[in-house]
This record gives C-alpha cells, structure tokens and sequence, in this order.
C-alpha cells in the first residue's frame, strides 16, 4: 500500500507538469544563421510579389504570341421586330403573293455564326510585341532573383543585429558588474579610513551612469528580436533562441566580384532598353497597312412563327481579304511615335547610369570587407591591450596607488574596445554576405563619398 501512494505521488506531479512543459517548449525556437537564411525566402512578401510578376509576365508573353494564330469567334442572335418599314409593303403590290414569302418584315430573326481572321500583314507588329513581352519576362525573372536574394540579405542583417544586441547587453551587464564590484572595494576602503569619500562618490556614480545604459541595452536587444522574429515570421509571442554567434561565418559561398554587366539592376536596365525599342517598332509599325484574312460562316432564319425548324435556316458563308491603311489620324502615330523614342532615350540613360552605380557599389562592397576587418583585427589587439591595462588599474587602486578615475577610463576603455569588436564582427559578416550576394542585389543608395 505504501508502495503504491509512493507511485502515485510521483505520478501527479509528472501528469500536471508535462502539459506545462510541453506549453514552453511550443513558445520557444532555435534559430540559427542558417535556418534563417533557408527561412527567408519562403516567407518574404516581396519575393511572393515577385513571384506574381513572372507569371504576370509569362500570361503576357502569350498574349503577345496570340497574334500569330488565327482568331476565332462563335456568336448566337435573336431579333424580333415591333414594326417594320416592310410592313404592307407587298399586300396591294401586282404579283405580291411570291413576295410576301421574302424574310422582310419578318417578325422573328434567328442568327448563329462562326468568323475566322487571320493577320498576314501588320507591318512587324506582332514581332515587337512578342521581343518586348520576352524583355519583361527577363526582367520579372531578374526581379525575382533580386527578391530573393534582398530576404536572404535582410535575414542575415536581422539576425546579426539580434546577436549585436544580445551581445551589447552582456558588455554592458558586465561593465556593470565591474563598477559594483568596485564601488564594493571602495566601500570597504572607505570603511577602513584609506579611501575619501570623494572617491566612494565617484564609486557610486559609475554604477548609477551605468544602469540606464543596460537598460537602454535591454530596450534594443527587444527591438531587434522583434525584428527578427518578422523577418522571419515568427509569432511575436515565441521567444527565439540564438543558437549561432557573431564569431560563426554565414553559410554563403561568395561568388567572386560581380562585374558591372551582371549586376541585377543594369541586367534590368538592358531589358527595360529592349523594351522600349520594340515599343518604338510597334510604333512605327502604325504607319504600315494591315492585311486580314477573314472568313464568316453563319446560319439564319426568318421563321413565319416565333421559333424556328431546321429547314427554315439559310446558310451564309463567306471569305476575303481586309485591308486597313492609316490615311490621316491626327498625327496620333507620329506622336506615339516621338513618345516611345524618348521613352527609349530614356531607358538608355537610365542604362548608362545603372552601370556607374553598378561600378561604384561593387568597389563600396569590397572596401566595406576590407574596411570590416581592419576594424576587426584593431579592436580585438585593442581589446587586449585596454584588459591588460584595466588589470593594471584595478591593483594599482587596490594598493593605494591609483585613483578611482584610472579605474573608471580603463572600464569604459574594455567597454568601448569590445563593443567595437562585436560591432566589427558583425559588419564583417553581413559585408561577406553582400558580397556573396551582390550579383542578384539591386544597388546600393548612393551617398557622398
């Protein structure tokens, strides 16, 4: 019997926990670089927008290409008429009996009929647009491309930024620490009459200067989760776990330096330029004749009742050709003309200016990786050297021989030291994965120099 409450008494317990256990386990995610990068992508909205472009592009491009085929329509009509200029016509008339069996001034009209038109001729028309619905669809492809390649970006950023953040809480907590514990020793100094209370003031200020700046720390590491977390869609009520470090490399490969001409946006540009070409050749495909070929085929009938019988329908079925000259439009083409070629000039200085951005962004990206470790490889031998010297201080206070100020610049000077050094580790990162990246990327805002 004992044995068996013993059982029960760890089993409640157990029961009541596990669905508690199992809550906070839903309310937490491990993210890592990676993760977040496969992550981004599939739940961008511009790249879904994108998406949505190309087969925008691709309904285009067959509509385009439809001038090619012969256009086939099917119609079905009834009339009735109330009162017809016919009516009475023939009842007086000499010989009017076989006249009256005419479908004039027949009360009720049955139509059905099928017209076929096929162009032949129509001055390159269907050629232009066909060259200019392929030039968008290059162009949505490499929009898409660029999409894709911005939420990977904008993943890796929000990510490192997370892990900044974090990290900046932890130097400033541990900058904290330090300043309690030595308004600690200063207190005990103070106590033992070989400190002034001068120096336990200036103690008890750095610690207090110190705590807004972690709250403050705090406040930013929730704002770049949160951002995190809608980069990534994520429930803003989950708390994400950072499982990767600033130390750990992207899972990019870097494709080498993108030349001008395979950067998205001058990509994008050259077909905006192809575009605008087959817009001034449609244009100018105004000025020429068009030639259809047509053929209507139809039934009617003039029934005596409301409603026909199959013997009452006539067949209609006739071919020809159709041509169309513009004589005078008043200059509508000359002007649609003039217009596309200055959207065509356009889009050619448009061109020219992608390309010196181009180059420009690509020399910017690679100077930001040097520039990233430089920085890294300065903090980190600074970071060394401002530890040592806050060593230094700290036993020179301890024996009396230093002031409570010496300590104070060498705490902030390991302060300022790491958080350059996680800051450069972070730009280091990212600038690698820009750089991975920079092909699809659209350019960069450019400032002055």
């Amino acid at each position: 019997m004992c044995e068996v409450r013993s059982v029960v008494c760890w089993l409640v317990p157990l029961i009541v926990l596990l669905p508690g256990v199992a809550r906070a386990q839903e309310r937490e995610v491990s993210i890592s670089i990676e993760d977040a990068i496969r992550r981004a992508a599939p739940v961008s909205e511009e790249v879904d927008i994108a998406t949505h472009a190309v087969r925008r592009a691709k309904s285009e491009a067959t509509k385009a290409d439809s001038g090619w085929y012969p256009q086939v329509t099917a119609s079905a009509s009834y009339t009735h008429t109330f009162k017809s200029e016919y009516d009475g016509l023939f009842d007086n008339a000499p010989g009017g009996a076989g006249l009256s069996n005419l479908p004039f001034g027949r009360d009720n009209t049955w139509r059905f009929g099928i017209a076929i038109r096929q162009n032949v001729f129509g001055g390159g028309r269907t050629l232009a647009a066909g060259r200019s619905a392929d030039a968008a669809r290059s162009a949505a492809a490499i929009q898409l491309s660029s999409a894709r390649a911005q939420a990977v970006l904008r993943a890796t950023e929000a990510y490192y930024d997370a892990l900044l953040a974090d990290r900046r809480v932890k130097i400033a907590s541990e900058t904290l620490a330090q300043a309690e514990r030595s308004r600690d020793q200063t207190d005990e100094g103070y106590r033992e009459g070989r400190l002034s209370e001068f120096d336990l003031l200036r103690a008890r200020v750095a610690v207090q200067t110190q705590e807004p700046v972690v709250t403050q720390r705090k406040a930013e590491r929730r704002l770049a989760f949160l951002h995190l977390k809608q980069v990534l869609d994520i429930p803003t009520w989950k708390s994400v776990e950072l499982t990767s470090d600033l130390a750990t490399p992207p899972p990019i490969e870097s494709a080498g330096k993108s030349t001008t001409l395979e950067r998205a946006s001058v990509r994008q540009a050259r077909a905006q330029v192809r575009m605008s070409r087959a817009a001034v050749d449609v244009a100018q495909a105004e000025h020429y004749p068009s030639v259809d070929l047509t053929m209507d085929w139809g039934r009617v009938a003039y029934p005596k009742g409301t409603f026909p019988t199959w013997d009452d329908f006539r067949t209609n079925w006739t071919g020809g050709v159709m041509v169309t000259v513009p004589l005078f439009t008043g200059f509508r083409i000359s002007k649609q003309v003039s217009s596309a070629e200055e959207s065509l000039a356009q889009s050619r200085a448009k061109l020219r200016q992608a390309k010196k951005a181009a180059r420009y962004d690509s020399e910017k990206a690679s100077s930001d990786i040097s520039t990233a470790k430089a920085l890294m490889d300065k903090s980190s031998a600074a970071l060394v050297q401002a530890e040592k010297a806050h060593r230094i201080a700290a036993l020179r206070y301890r024996e009396g021989v230093s002031t409570e100020l010496e300590v104070n610049d060498a705490r902030l000077a390991v302060e300022r030291a790491k958080l350059s050094q996680a800051q450069a580790a972070r730009d280091l990162r990212v600038a690698k994965v820009r750089m991975a990246l920079l092909g699809q990327l659209p350019l960069a805002a450019r400032g002055a120099p």
